[in-house]
């Protein structure tokens, strides 16, 4: 149902506050909508995992690429 009222929300023009009372949904929501491309929802994944190595488990990675993914 939700990406049914995305799409009516995107495709047509109406002020944010008249879509949102017609939707029953805030109008935040309708310019959320509105800034995306699509209908589908975005990943939750971080784009940057806030990951940190010891020393000894950096060489094991970069010994490990070297020889799956970049030999010489």
């Amino acid at each position: 149902m939700r990406p049914r009222l995305q799409r009516f929300a995107v495709t047509f023009k109406r002020p944010a506050r008249q879509l949102a009372n017609e939707l029953g949904v805030s109008e935040d929501t309708i310019r959320c909508w509105q800034g995306r491309d699509g209908v589908a929802d975005g990943s939750h994944t971080p784009h940057c995992l806030q990951t940190t190595l010891t020393p000894a488990q950096e060489v094991v990675v970069a010994e490990l690429h070297q020889r799956c993914c970049c030999p010489r």
